[in-house]
């Protein structure tokens, strides 16, 4: 019984770790303000969002996941002053925005935005 209650302890501590340091990952990701230097010809889905727009933090996990398997995407924090000039270069009405080459979603539909995901790969 002792061995039991260790083993669950150990489970729950590694699940709670586990889960603590994922989450400070998908936090740095998400308030990363650099400056972006982006291609008129980007080839990759850009996003762009605001870290403290409610919308964004919506759908910033998707966005995350979607990034770590297929590694094409690239994120712009309009909250970064320099990265503003995108607003006008791409015709950003609202976040968040994703554009990849001539598609452009504005939106927060899960399912929309897993679809122009899946689409443009």
């Amino acid at each position: 019984m002792k061995n039991r209650i260790k083993v669950i302890m150990v489970i729950v501590l590694v699940s709670v770790s586990l889960y603590t340091g994922i989450r400070t990952i998908i936090d740095q990701k998400e308030k990363d303000q650099r400056v972006v230097v982006l291609d008129r010809g980007e080839q990759k889905k850009i996003v762009f969002y605001k870290d403290d727009c409610p919308d964004c933090q919506k759908i910033f996990n998707q966005l995350f996941w979607h990034d770590v398997r297929h590694k094409d995407m690239i994120f712009v924090n309009l909250n970064q002053e320099e990265n503003r000039k995108y607003i006008k270069i791409y015709d950003v009405k609202s976040v968040p925005t994703i554009v990849h080459k001539s598609q452009k979603y504005e939106g927060t539909d899960q399912k929309k935005i897993g679809t122009i995901l899946n689409e443009s790969r």
